[in-house]
C-alpha cells in the first residue's frame, strides 16, 4: 500500500482497497498516507459532483478520500473516468475503499448480447491499482499483534476470538451480531427490513416512514397483534444504541449542512454484510416492496430497486419505480422500462417512454425505436426518426431495408450520402448480379460497390478486371476492400501477389498466404516467415509437422519462438493438435504440468470414451482454482451422465459467489430438468437469469396459461411475502 501511494504521489494515482467490512481497509490507507504524504491536503467529498468541481482546478498535493466508492458510482451523477483522469493528470492521490461484491459486480463482463450496466464503474476501476485486503491477518501480522497485545487489552481480547477477525472484533462486530440475536421481534423486523432495502439497492439513508411501513411483513400474526403502541420507537432506540461506544446497528444520518435533524438511518457495514449474505435467497415481503415504492425519493435508488423488482418478475413494483427513476433523469431506467413494456405487448407506452429521450438526441433511444419499427416492418415510421440523429441508427435501418429488399429507399439513402445504405445496397446488388449498377456506383466513388463488383467479376473469370477495381481502395488502407482483394487472390492461387501484400503488413493477406503455402506443403517459406514473427505461418507450419518424428516438440518450439504468437494461443493450438491426433499420453503429460488447454482437451477425450470419472478428476483442480470454463464443462459432463443433482450443487456454489455465467447456466439447467420450484426460488431471490427462462419453463411443462400470465403481468406478491 505504501509503495502504491508513493508512486501515486509522484505521478498521480488511484488506489482502491477491496475488502469486507471491518477488515482494516481504512486503517491501512490512513497509515500509508501518514507515512508517505503526511503534509498533503486530505479532502473527503460527499458526492461525485463535488469531485467534479474540484477536478476543474485541483490544488497541489491533494489526497481525495473516496470511502465506500460505490456511493460515488452509478446513476446520472456517477463519477466518470474523465474526472478521475483530470485529477490524476494534476498529480492528485485518490484513495478509495470498496466491498468485494461491488468490485465483482463492476468488473464482471456482461453475458453475450446483454448490455453492460456498469460500463462507467468499470472504466473508473481500470484506472486503479487494486489491493485485495484479506479478512484474516497473516502469520507475520499476528505475531506483531501478539507483541502489541502486551500493552493493549483490546488487541489481546481480539486475538482470543476464533469466530471473527482481529479488526472485526476491535470494531465491535461480534457485539453487533449478538445484539441482533438478542433483539425482540419488532427490532429484528426493523433491522431486517433495512438490510433487505440495502441489498435491493438502496444507498440513501432509510427514512423512518419506510422502516415503520416495511417492518410488519417480518412479523407473524401473533407478533403483530401483541405489538405495543410504541413498538417502533422502542425498536429504533434499541437499534441505534451503540455497543462498546463504537457502533450501532442503525446509525442516524442527517443531510449535509443540517444540525440536529435526523432524516434517516444507515445500516452498520459489518451487519449488512453478515446478514445480507444470509438473506441472499430470502423472499422480500410485500410490505417492504410497497414501502420502497411509497417512500424512495432518490432516482438512483428507485432505479436499482426497480431493477431488483424486475429481476423477481414483480412488475407491479418495477414499473412505477423505473418510471420515477427515468423521470428523475436515470437513463438506463428508461431502457429497462421500455423493454418491460414491450415484452408485455404495451407498445405505445414503451415508445412513449423512449420518445422524450430520442427527441433530446439520445442515440440509443433512437436505435431502440428504429429497431422496433424495423422488426415490425414499419420502416416508414423508422425513417421519420433517423434524420434527426445522424448515422448512429443508419446501419440498423440499412440492414432492415436490405432484408426487405427495399432497393428504392436504399438507393435514396445511399445517394444522399448514407455510407451504411451504400454498403448494404452493394451487397444486395452483388447477390442479384447487377453488374452494371455496381459499376456505375463504383465509378461514382463508392468503396463497397467497388469491392462487391470485384468479387462478382472474379467469380465470372474476370479476375484481372476485378483486381484492378478493388486494389486502389485496398492500397489506400480500406480494410473491407483489402479483405475482398485478398480473398480473390487466395481463391485464384495468386501467391506472389499475396506475399507482396503480406510483406507490406497486411495481416489478412498473411493469413491467406500461410493457408496457401500450407496447401502447397511449402514448409521452408512457412518456417522463414514464422521466424520473422508471422503468426499465421507459425500455426500452419505446426500443422504441417503433425506425424513427423518429434513433431510435438518441434511444433511447440515454433509457436513459442514466434513473436507473432502469444503463449496462450500457442498452448491452445498444441492441445488441439494433440487432441485431434488422439495423443492421450502426451495430453496427460501436459495436463499434469498445469497446461489448461491440455486439461480441457483430455477431459473431453475421457468423456467421449465413457470415462467420466477420469474427466472429472482432470477438471476438478481447475474448478477448485476458480476456472469457470472447467466448472461449466464439469456441470455438463455430470448432466450427460445422469448426475444432475451434483451439477446443480456445483453451479449453485458458483452462482452464490457472484458468477453470472453460473447463474445463467444454472437457470437453463433447472428449466431443462423441469425443476420449477428451485427455479421459482431463484426468481424470488432476484436471479434475473432464472426470471428470463421461468415463463418458458412453465410453458414447456404444460402450464401454458400460467406462462402467458407471467409474461404479461409478472408475479404477484401477497401480504405474507410469498410471490404468487
Amino acid at each position: 500500500m505504501r509503495a502504491l501511494v508513493a508512486k501515486a504521489a509522484q505521478q498521480g494515482g488511484l488506489v482502491v482497497l477491496v475488502g469486507g467490512s471491518s477488515v482494516g481497509k481504512t486503517r491501512c490507507a490512513v497509515e500509508a498516507l501518514r507515512a508517505t504524504v503526511p503534509q498533503w491536503w486530505l479532502w473527503q467529498p460527499s458526492d461525485a459532483e463535488q469531485v467534479r468541481q474540484i477536478a476543474e482546478a485541483p490544488p497541489t498535493k491533494l489526497v481525495v478520500w473516496l470511502d465506500e466508492l460505490h456511493r460515488f458510482l452509478g446513476g446520472s451523477t456517477s463519477l466518470h473516468a474523465s474526472t478521475v483522469r483530470a485529477l490524476l493528470h494534476a498529480g492528485a492521490v485518490l484513495i478509495a475503499t470498496l466491498w468485494p461484491d461491488r468490485y465483482t459486480t463492476y468488473t464482471t463482463p456482461p453475458q453475450a448480447g446483454q448490455p453492460d450496466l456498469y460500463v462507467h464503474e468499470g472504466e473508473v476501476l481500470r484506472l486503479a491499482d487494486v489491493i485485495q485486503v484479506p479478512s484474516s491477518v497473516s502469520e507475520a501480522e499476528r505475531a506483531l499483534a501478539t507483541a502489541m497485545a502486551a500493552s493493549d487489552d483490546r488487541i489481546a481480547i481480539a486475538l482470543e476470538s476464533t469466530d471473527y477477525g482481529l479488526f472485526q472484533v476491535i470494531a465491535a462486530a461480534p457485539q453487533l451480531v449478538e445484539r441482533w440475536h438478542a433483539a425482540d421481534p419488532y427490532a429484528a423486523a426493523v433491522i431486517t427490513a433495512a438490510i433487505d432495502a440495502v441489498r435491493l439497492g438502496v444507498e440513501s439513508p432509510l427514512c423512518e416512514k419506510f422502516l415503520e411501513e416495511a417492518a410488519p411483513g417480518y412479523c407473524d400474526a401473533r407478533q403483530r397483534s401483541e405489538a405495543p403502541e410504541n413498538w417502533f420507537e422502542l425498536a429504533v432506540t434499541y437499534l441505534t444504541t451503540k455497543v462498546r461506544g463504537a457502533a450501532s446497528m442503525l446509525a442516524p444520518s442527517a443531510p449535509p449542512g443540517a444540525m440536529g435533524r435526523r432524516t434517516g438511518f444507515l445500516v452498520a457495514d459489518y451487519l449488512q454484510q453478515y446478514l445480507g449474505k444470509r438473506r441472499r435467497m430470502a423472499k422480500v415481503p410485500a410490505s417492504t416492496w410497497r414501502a420502497l415504492k411509497n417512500h424512495l425519493r432518490n432516482p438512483n435508488d428507485q432505479s436499482r430497486v426497480g431493477l431488483a423488482a424486475r429481476d423477481r418478475l414483480l412488475y407491479c413494483y418495477a414499473e412505477p419505480l423505473l418510471m420515477q427513476a427515468q423521470l428523475g433523469g436515470i437513463r438506463h431506467a428508461a431502457f429497462e422500462l421500455y423493454d418491460l413494456l414491450i415484452d408485455q405487448g404495451r407498445t405505445e407506452e414503451g415508445i412513449a417512454v423512449l420518445t422524450p429521450w430520442a427527441n433530446k438526441g439520445d442515440n440509443r433511444a433512437v436505435s431502440r425505436i428504429v429497431d422496433f419499427f424495423a422488426d415490425q416492418g414499419k420502416l416508414g415510421a423508422a425513417l421519420s426518426i433517423v434524420p434527426k440523429n445522424g448515422d448512429w441508427t443508419s446501419d440498423r435501418l440499412a440492414h432492415a431495408l436490405a432484408a426487405e429488399l427495399d432497393l428504392d429507399r436504399l438507393r435514396a439513402r445511399a445517394n444522399a450520402g448514407d455510407k451504411y445504405a451504400a454498403a448494404r445496397l452493394a451487397e444486395v446488388l452483388a447477390r442479384q448480379k447487377k453488374t452494371e449498377e455496381l459499376r456505375s456506383r463504383s465509378n461514382a466513388g463508392e468503396m463497397h460497390a467497388s469491392a462487391q463488383l470485384a468479387v462478382l467479376l472474379a467469380s465470372q473469370s474476370r479476375v484481372a478486371e476485378g483486381i484492378s477495381i478493388v486494389k486502389p481502395w485496398a492500397d489506400a488502407g480500406e480494410l473491407y476492400a483489402s479483405s475482398r482483394l485478398n480473398t480473390i487472390l487466395a481463391k485464384h492461387g495468386m501467391v506472389n501477389e499475396l506475399r507482396s501484400r503480406a510483406n507490406m503488413g497486411d495481416i489478412h493477406a498473411a493469413g491467406q498466404l500461410a493457408s496457401l503455402l500450407a496447401k502447397e506443403g511449402n514448409a521452408d517459406e512457412l518456417r522463414t516467415r514464422a521466424a520473422a514473427g508471422d503468426g499465421p505461418a507459425a500455426f500452419q507450419l505446426a500443422n504441417l509437422l503433425v506425424g513427423q518424428q518429434g513433431w510435438i516438440e518441434k511444433a511447440s518450439a515454433i509457436l513459442q519462438e514466434c513473436s507473432g504468437v502469444d503463449e496462450w494461443d500457442a498452448s491452445e493450438h498444441i492441445a488441439e493438435l494433440l487432441a485431434e491426433n488422439g495423443c492421450v499420453e502426451e495430453l496427460s503429460l501436459l495436463a499434469g504440468g498445469g497446461n489448461w488447454h491440455a486439461s480441457l482437451a483430455l477431459a473431453d477425450i475421457f468423456a467421449e470414451n465413457g470415462r467420466e470419472d477420469e474427466a472429472i478428476a482432470v477438471l476438478k483442480p481447475w474448478v477448485d482454482a476458480g476456472e469457470w470454463i472447467a466448472a461449466d464443462s464439469m456441470s455438463r459432463l455430470l448432466v450427460a451422465h445422469g448426475r444432475s443433482d451434483e451439477a446443480i450443487s456445483l453451479l449453485e456454489s458458483w452462482a452464490s459467489e457472484g458468477s453470472r455465467e453460473a447463474s445463467y447456466r444454472l437457470a437453463d439447467l433447472l428449466a431443462e430438468e423441469g425443476r420449477l420450484e428451485k427455479l421459482r426460488d431463484r426468481v424470488d431471490a432476484g436471479d434475473w437469469s432464472a426470471a428470463q427462462v421461468f415463463a418458458e419453463a412453465l410453458a414447456t411443462r404444460g402450464f401454458g396459461a400460467e406462462a402467458d400470465n407471467v409474461r404479461r403481468y409478472g408475479l404477484s406478491c401477497d401480504s405474507d411475502g410469498q410471490h404468487g
